[in-house]
């Protein structure tokens, strides 16, 4: 995070950011994924980066995995190797109702700092 300063967990974004995510693994004291920050990308239609299909399948990789989850249930696809995109402009007044839904704790999400 340092090297990236002020550009990470900046907190604002907008439809033309690519925004990368990586989430700790399984392991004692593991930072959980920071859903909140996740979030603001998401409600700017941003693309979002983080490991591939095979990467996020390992038994270590919990955290790609709730990340995925998130993506998912606001209506984000896989296009392709970890790039995820909104699935439609048109989608996206759902996505934000659906994350007003989400209990971060009841799907295992918490923020990070």
């Amino acid at each position: 995070m340092l090297a990236a300063g002020d550009l990470a967990n900046c907190g604002q974004y907008i439809q033309s950011d690519v925004v990368f995510v990586s989430v700790e693994g399984n392991r004692r004291g593991r930072l959980p994924l920071d859903v909140a920050e996740v979030s603001n990308a998401i409600r700017a239609n941003a693309t979002v980066v983080a490991d591939g299909k095979a990467d996020r399948e390992r038994p270590y990789n919990v955290g790609e995995r709730e990340l995925c989850a998130l993506l998912e249930h606001s209506g984000y696809i896989e296009q392709s190797g970890g790039v995820w995109r909104p699935r439609s402009e048109d989608s996206r007044k759902d996505r934000i109702e659906l994350e007003a839904q989400i209990d971060p704790p009841k799907l295992g999400f918490n923020r990070l700092r």
